[in-house]
């Protein structure tokens, strides 16, 4: 679906990989799904932002299907800027690139 909105599109498998990618790599946004095997996202949020540099600048969104508010917070503390929670459809993945999106470039001014 992200693809379908224009992005261009880096998947990985795991949280630490996800730490890794986002240490060696560019990105505008990332999209993190809380729950994954190994490293969940909220840990490997937590990596990302301890990083310092870009990587700790980039707008982390959360996918996750914990959407009651103890699970916004617990991502709110982690670190993560938005929570989407699942299913998210078109324009609910599409508004959330968005508002991370802008939140960035009000960062950066």
């Amino acid at each position: 679906m992200m693809e379908a909105s224009g992005c261009d599109v880096s998947a990985v498998g795991d949280g630490q990989a996800a730490v890794d990618a986002a240490r060696d790599g560019q990105f505008d946004v990332i999209v993190m799904d809380v729950r994954m095997p190994g490293m969940d996202g909220l840990e490997a949020t937590r990596l990302i932002r301890r990083m310092g540099g870009s990587p700790a600048r980039t707008p982390i969104i959360a996918l996750t299907a914990d959407a009651m508010p103890k699970d916004v917070a617990r991502c709110r503390a982690a670190g993560i800027d938005l929570h989407l929670p699942k299913p998210a459809s078109q324009s609910d993945i599409h508004a959330a690139l968005s508002q991370a999106l802008d939140q960035a470039e009000r960062q950066v001014a």
